[in-house]
């Protein structure tokens, strides 16, 4: 390339920038990226939360032995127990149990866990989240 042309690319590629809206999508997915971060965060202090300071109405989600998922209902707190109301249908995905945790498919039914064993089973990775409403 002669050097009057190659004068002329220099100028014009110092004197051109791109637009700054092109860098938006990684703007965007840095943002997406820390929100994940920070609410996974949050969940596991409200996790613990939780565990320390059960109320009832409290919604625990687990694993079964089978592979797939469910919810109890706590009902009662004594000193050293909870229980809880186990739901009457499981599911496959856990991204669903939303569509489980009714009212309706709570029996009347009570069973009691020891604190210790609802903290034991959240530590193995049988109870994974804790809602409260």
């Amino acid at each position: 390339m002669p050097n009057q042309l190659q004068l002329q690319y220099k100028n014009i590629k110092d004197n051109v920038k791109g637009p700054t809206w092109q860098f938006s999508g990684l703007l965007l997915l840095i943002c997406l990226i820390g929100l994940v971060i920070y609410t996974t965060g949050r969940d596991k202090v409200n996790m613990k939360l939780y565990l320390s300071q059960p109320e009832i109405g409290d919604v625990y989600e687990y694993r079964l032995d089978n592979g797939n998922y469910s919810t109890m209902k706590l009902m009662n707190i004594t000193n050293d127990s909870l229980f809880l109301s186990l739901n009457d249908y499981e599911i496959s995905k856990r991204s669903r149990l939303y569509k489980i945790d009714k009212q309706e498919n709570y029996p009347d039914a009570f069973y009691g866990y020891s604190k210790e064993d609802i903290s034991l089973m959240e530590k193995e990775g049988v109870i994974f989240d804790i809602n409260r409403k």
